[in-house]
């Protein structure tokens, strides 16, 4: 039987889970897998299942890979073997605290009762943003990834039509910004006391704040500033359509396989561009109609726990 590590980050995807991490890599009692996003659990999700673009841009490892100490980072794989994934954790130290960031296992509907199955004990963190502010962050995320080219009501409007759906083989807009039914899940897995809701907001406002909050959710001591990590700024392709055929074709990967790594860096800071798109008032107010229903529940579970989160209390008092 597999043994979990001791913490996860479980999403939501596009919430600030990459920059967490980076932060929780740095703490001296934490070590975190070099593949951010391991996915080892979530078994409803099958590479096999995935799209031609979705797994171009996520190639499965090689067993070469888990041979060389220590591993080198990886932003996101499907490691369903367990040796490899206990490999990843071979290089912590004694004292330390193992973990992980799967976005995918808060949408998963598998992965919390796999996971409390073989570690009940574990701690899980989940970050929650403003649903219509993630799915445009999704939507930029797609459009530089050439998964998508139209405008956001376009591609939203036909993922929403597509089927099958499901992680890796459609985008889920909609349905990654859904979170009471993940919520629930994870707090009848694990207990409430053992989840810890984040809201991005809180992160973005008061970092160093939430980052000690965080730190002694994990059980290790707090910081007295917030580390260094990369930080991420919002561009877009300038020529969308394009864009998606050089990913689609392979074009895109061959590329940053073949040339030197500051070359292919310098090539995709001149195709993108800064900036990101904008929500028109129509589409966001279409939006909020759409979610409405999921806040209100959530707002209600947590309300059962004494908590609450400031992104959910903002969206529903809008228009009130």
């Amino acid at each position: 039987m597999i043994a979990a590590p001791d913490f996860a980050l479980i999403g939501a995807a596009k919430a600030g889970t990459t920059q967490l991490a980076g932060w929780l890599a740095q703490h001296p009692g934490l070590y975190l897998s070099p593949v951010k996003e391991p996915h080892f659990f979530g078994r409803e999700f099958d590479p096999a299942q995935f799209s031609d673009p979705y797994r171009r841009q996520h190639p499965p490892l090689s067993a070469d890979y888990f041979s060389q100490l220590p591993l080198a980072p990886v932003h996101l794989a499907f490691v369903r073997d367990s040796a490899q994934y206990t490999q990843l954790f071979a290089s912590a130290e004694p004292h330390q605290l193992r973990g992980e960031c799967s976005t995918g296992y808060l949408f998963s509907t598998t992965a919390a009762a796999e996971w409390s199955a073989v570690r009940p004990d574990a701690r899980a963190v989940a970050l929650l943003r403003d649903p219509r502010d993630r799915a445009l962050s999704h939507y930029s995320m797609a459009l530089r990834y050439g998964y998508v080219q139209g405008s956001f009501a376009e591609e939203w409007a036909a993922d929403a039509r597509r089927s099958p759906k499901g992680w890796g083989r459609s985008e889920n807009f909609f349905e990654l910004g859904c979170y009471a039914d993940a919520v629930e899940r994870w707090w009848s897995a694990l207990g409430p006391d053992q989840l810890l809701l984040v809201d991005f907001a809180d992160l973005r406002d008061f970092p160093l704040e939430t980052y000690n909050r965080i730190l002694l959710h994990l059980g290790v001591v707090p910081v007295d500033a917030v580390p260094e990590a990369e930080q991420f700024s919002a561009r877009t392709p300038r020529f969308p359509r394009v864009n998606r055929w050089l990913h689609a074709s392979g074009t895109a990967h061959a590329a940053r396989r073949l040339f030197p790594s500051a070359w292919f860096r310098a090539l995709k800071n001149k195709w993108l561009a800064p900036g990101k798109p904008t929500l028109p008032a129509d589409v966001r107010a279409a939006l909020r109609a759409a979610y409405l229903p999921d806040q209100q529940r959530l707002q209600a579970l947590l309300a059962e726990k004494g908590l609450r989160l400031r992104s959910v209390d903002a969206f529903l008092a809008e228009n009130e």
